[in-house]
């Protein structure tokens, strides 16, 4: 055989090897599509499931009705406020359309109490209690700042001061009733405040300061003052968690501590500014829910000058965001709801929500992805088998024939 006839044999072998192997590939075709629609539906739900079960502030209102009969609503509204110099200086009330004030709180608490005691028939007294606290239901206020908190220095001890650059979150109300923290030694601050110097630190500022998390007598300074450590918390160390900046150092102290000890105008007699009023950056209230959906236009309602077709505060309903019609309305048109948050700032537990709802909307549709494959993969699947039967019945009838 000639080196030309030879490689004529070679080019036909190879091709037909190709073409086995093609057809081959072509007939397996069902079964890998079937296997990669598994795969996408499968990381599909174990990520929603994973993504759900990490958000537990979102879900608060689960636990305030176990074992009642009455459903509860966790709400949350964000305002605004300016900062006269960065993040290290307290957010200060702008006007009544885009800010909340503490006076605010006072008026927001009396008109939800009302709405919760005209559907409550246990109550001998109506109203606040002797604190001006929600009776039947909970809320809480919150504000962030920057500041460099540090250890006392011990000159008898040649014990240097420490600093570390730290968030410091100042909360009135029930604030623990929303955040199911974990506590690694003492508690968090009481709600009726006897001691505004208190303070509670996360555990990534208590291993700076202490190398420890059994901390609690401790003492720490923020501008100036010392604070004495009343528990430390673990926060929440998922991805999506680290990604909104639940890692860096974190304290938190009474509102009512951020009123008195950044002062920066004139100061009455108890060392509270009088030229500033602070702004509330988030509000939250937790309520018993009757008829499923009223709770949220009561809180809508007790906001002052609110406007439900011109909001200039961000109300989140956090029972339920994560059903998949509203994370499709959060997401859809793509961009906008995200435009809208850039006007606001933001603290870490509602950058976690956002980013878990856009996550879950990437799963969601990896998802659907893989239930459209598995249609395909089923529609592919069953005409191969009857182009498999049809081959069979024609080789049949050419048997008979012969």
């Amino acid at each position: 055989m000639g080196i030309g006839n030879w490689l004529k044999q070679y080019a036909r072998d190879t091709g037909n090897s190709y073409k086995i192997g093609f057809k081959k590939l072509v007939f397996a075709a069902p079964f890998w599509v079937l296997l990669i629609a598994v795969i996408l539906i499968a990381t599909g739900f174990i990520r929603i499931g994973i993504l759900k079960a990490n958000r537990v502030d979102q879900r608060m209102a689960e636990y305030w009705q176990q074992g009642g009969d009455v459903d509860y609503r966790e709400m949350t509204v964000y305002a605004r406020g300016a900062r006269s110099g960065g993040d290290t200086t307290p957010m200060t009330y702008i006007n009544q359309e885009v800010s909340l004030k503490k006076s605010d709180v006072i008026l927001i608490r009396t008109y939800l109490q009302g709405i919760v005691d005209s559907g409550s028939n246990n109550r001998k007294e109506n109203g606040l209690d002797k604190e001006g606290n929600p009776v039947g239901w909970e809320d809480c206020y919150s504000s962030t700042i920057k500041a460099t908190v540090s250890t006392p220095s011990d000159s008898e001890r040649n014990n240097i001061s420490i600093n570390a650059d730290s968030e410091i979150i100042a909360v009135g109300g029930n604030f623990k009733a929303f955040y199911p923290f974990k506590y690694l030694s003492g508690g968090f601050l009481p709600e009726v405040c006897t001691d505004s110097n208190q303070i509670v630190l996360n555990d990534v500022l208590a291993w700076r300061f202490f190398n420890s998390d059994d901390v609690v007598g401790n003492k720490v300074e923020i501008w100036g003052q010392t604070f004495t450590v009343v528990g430390v918390v673990a926060e929440p160390k998922s991805k999506v968690d680290s990604e909104a900046e639940t890692d860096i150092c974190r304290a938190y102290i009474y509102f009512s501590a951020l009123e008195r000890f950044t002062a920066s105008g004139e100061t009455s007699n108890d060392g509270y500014d009088t030229t500033y009023e602070y702004a509330i950056q988030c509000y939250q209230a937790m309520l018993p829910e009757i008829v499923k959906g009223v709770a949220i236009n009561d809180f809508k309602s007790a906001l002052p000058n609110y406007s439900e077709t011109n909001p200039q505060m961000y109300v989140v309903s956090n029972t339920d965001r994560y059903g998949i019609l509203k994370i499709w309305d959060d997401m859809v048109p793509l961009g906008e709801k995200a435009g809208i948050l850039s006007n606001y700032e933001l603290p870490y537990w509602e950058k976690a929500a956002w980013l878990t709802t856009q996550n879950l909307f990437l799963f969601m549709w990896i998802t659907v992805a893989g239930f459209v494959l598995l249609f395909i993969g089923i529609i592919m699947t069953v005409m191969h088998f009857k182009k498999i039967d049809k081959t069979e019945l024609q080789h049949l009838d050419n048997i008979t024939e012969e």
